[in-house]
């Protein structure tokens, strides 16, 4: 199978799920999570300000 995801292995894109997964349940708006070169930015509803002025794209639901 080809990674869709370029530099992300399936392990990463499985964690990326789960937290998607325990933001949607848990009281909180967005969570951000920054390792080394990489942020990631997920939210409900409206997106999250963004540092650079620019919003990002709300992520959609992770597939079941």
């Amino acid at each position: 199978m080809n990674n869709l995801f370029g530099p992300l292995s399936e392990e990463d894109v499985r964690k990326i799920a789960l937290l998607i997964e325990t933001l949607d349940r848990s009281s909180l708006d967005f969570l951000q999570v920054e390792l080394g070169d990489a942020r990631l930015t997920i939210g409900k509803g409206e997106p999250a300000p963004a540092a650079s002025g620019v919003a990002a794209a709300p992520v959609p639901p992770a597939a079941a």
